[in-house]
């Protein structure tokens, strides 16, 4: 009788990684209350509402990937394992990245985020190929095209605000809806391969 654990160790870890998602997001939903309901600001809710859809994305998309390539009980998957916990602690970066946007400052936390969680996915990829031995097991090619969009989108907001900081309401707005439309993008990418390999 196990009592409804999970039966096996990368079941367990799983279980934490969830954990650990509903926990960031019941607490930026609690952080963010006032701003939710009252719809208000607007750039506020715009960001989240990215942010949001980056992690809820990376949530299922994450479950897809542990059906096929669950942790092993391996230096390389526990390695996995941790890479993962630590990609979640970066959507909490992203999270509370959104309050200095709230302030009215700068988005340079915010859109800097981005290319580390992909830096994130692009480690776990490796470790994943490792683990399996597989070079199917992670499309790297793509993760680091991504990469490398959201680093330039990320210098590009740089440089923008530096040389005209007196435009900066309009390269908030511009770099508030870029990455999330751009890991939009990726995932629709990332679908189809999941189809196309299925067929």
């Amino acid at each position: 009788m196990t009592l409804g654990l999970p039966a096996t160790l990368s079941d367990r870890l799983v279980q934490l990684i969830d954990i650990v998602f509903a926990v960031v997001i019941a607490e930026s939903l609690a952080r963010y209350s006032d701003e939710i309901v009252g719809l208000s600001p607007l750039r506020t809710l715009v960001a989240l509402l990215g942010v949001y859809v980056v992690t809820v994305s990376s949530w299922w998309f994450y479950y897809v990937s542990m059906k096929k390539y669950p942790y092993k009980e391996t230096r390389f998957g526990i390695a996995r394992f941790v890479v993962d916990l630590f990609t979640v602690v970066l959507y909490v970066y992203l999270l509370y990245s959104v309050a200095q946007i709230e302030r009215g400052d700068n988005v340079v936390r915010y859109v800097s985020g981005f290319p580390f969680v992909f830096v994130a996915y692009i480690v776990s990829g490796i470790l994943r190929r490792l683990e399996y031995n597989q070079p199917r097991a992670s499309r790297l090619g793509l993760l680091l095209t991504f990469a490398v969009l959201l680093g330039a989108c990320a210098s590009a907001y740089h440089l923008l605000y530096s040389i005209w900081p007196s435009e900066a309401a309009t390269w908030n707005w511009l770099f508030i809806v870029l990455p999330p439309l751009l890991i939009i993008a990726f995932r629709v990418r990332r679908f189809r391969f999941y189809e196309e390999r299925a067929q």
